[in-house]
């Protein structure tokens, strides 16, 4: 790292820590605003000031930094993040919308192309992904980053962000979407408020990664109530038992075990008794 010129480390530890009157005497008294961020001989790999402030929300020292002609569209050395970026996946609100009056794009791609919504959406922070869906943002709501191959919603399905799944669904996102191994958002999902909400946004319940459908992993982490959930979506809203049969008994391509067999090896009972319920049910009902 760049030896640093005399009050430049306090001026980031000012941006750092939001302290607004430090920073902008600093800056008065001829520190470096960019803290050699643009000086060849000695560019810095630590972060910028203005990404610092945007790390913590420091919006008036955003501010400061712009009115001493400090680059708005720099990005950081590790992640080539910008200030948005930053902003979004911290959750600060009031900055992101002042970032964005800025002109920044709401679509900028940092070095694993994760875009601002997907920070926001992934963090759980609703005002964000909500305020970003209004824009540009929404027309690019299905692209997928580089991380995983993660989308907006399989990022907040996998991190459970419920009212931003609610978001993003209510404006376009495909939950039938693939990663980067193959998983739908459904196959990320933990939670069986998740996985209906998914369900009735179309989710094909039957898609499967590794021979592993969604009763599998509901079943290895006794999850009763998303076994519960899946049974309904198919025998209610799609009147189809033969998919529920189908994947009620489906060998799963790591074990070799179906749904029950694997509540039965772990000792789940409650999925168990779930399970062997549905088949009685299923059984009944193709019988006539």
């Amino acid at each position: 790292m760049s030896k640093l010129f005399p009050g430049e480390g306090l001026l980031k530890d000012a941006c750092k820590h939001d302290h607004h009157n430090k920073a902008s005497w600093l800056i008065k008294h001829g520190v470096d605003p960019e803290c050699g961020r643009t000086d060849v001989m000695r560019r810095t790999k630590d972060e910028s000031p203005l990404i610092k402030a945007s790390k913590s929300g420091a919006q008036r020292v955003i501010e400061t930094l712009l009115k001493s002609k400090v680059e708005l569209k720099q990005v950081d050395w590790h992640h080539d993040r910008n200030a948005l970026h930053w902003a979004c996946k911290r959750g600060h609100y009031g900055t992101c919308i002042y970032l964005v009056k800025l002109g920044m794009n709401q679509c900028s791609l940092d070095r694993e192309k994760i875009t601002p919504l997907m920070f926001a959406a992934w963090w759980g922070h609703t005002k964000i992904t909500k305020f970003l869906l209004s824009g540009p943002s929404s027309k690019q709501i299905n692209r997928h980053s580089e991380k995983h191959g993660w989308n907006a919603l399989i990022g907040a399905v996998h991190h459970c962000q419920l009212e931003c799944i609610k978001l993003l669904l209510a404006s376009g996102a495909d939950p039938n979407e693939l990663d980067a191994y193959g998983r739908p958002a459904l196959l990320h999902s933990s939670d069986a408020r998740v996985a209906k909400l998914l369900l009735d946004a179309g989710a094909v319940c039957e898609m499967t990664a590794r021979g592993k459908n969604i009763l599998h992993l509901a079943s290895e982490r006794d999850d009763p109530a998303t076994v519960e959930v899946v049974i309904e979506n198919i025998m209610l809203k799609r009147k189809d038992p033969k998919i529920l049969q189908s994947m009620v008994y489906e060998l799963d391509g790591v074990t070799g075990r179906s749904p029950i067999a694997i509540a039965k090896v772990k000792g789940h009972k409650k999925v168990l008794t779930v399970l062997r319920s549905t088949c009685f049910h299923v059984y009944s009902t193709l019988s006539h």
